[in-house]
């Protein structure tokens, strides 16, 4: 039988994880973006387009598709 959680505890269980992720950014440095360009990044290959990688993706997402197996 599983128990179920008040509103009140679910709340005070939100609270309490979200005070420790809190915590954990305060202790590693995290500091709020000031400027939506610190989020700019510069890795995509110009010689590849947008076409290019969804084409991949696509054939990725294929391969992990499971398959009939012949026995």
């Amino acid at each position: 039988m599983s128990e179920t959680k008040s509103g009140e505890e679910r709340e005070q269980a939100r609270r309490e994880a979200h005070a420790r992720v809190w915590e954990m950014a305060r202790r590693q440095g995290v500091k709020p973006i000031q400027n939506m360009e610190e989020l700019k990044g510069d890795f995509w290959p110009e010689d590849e387009s947008v076409d290019d990688f969804l084409s991949w993706l696509n054939a990725l997402r294929q391969n992990d598709k499971p398959r009939d197996v012949d026995e």
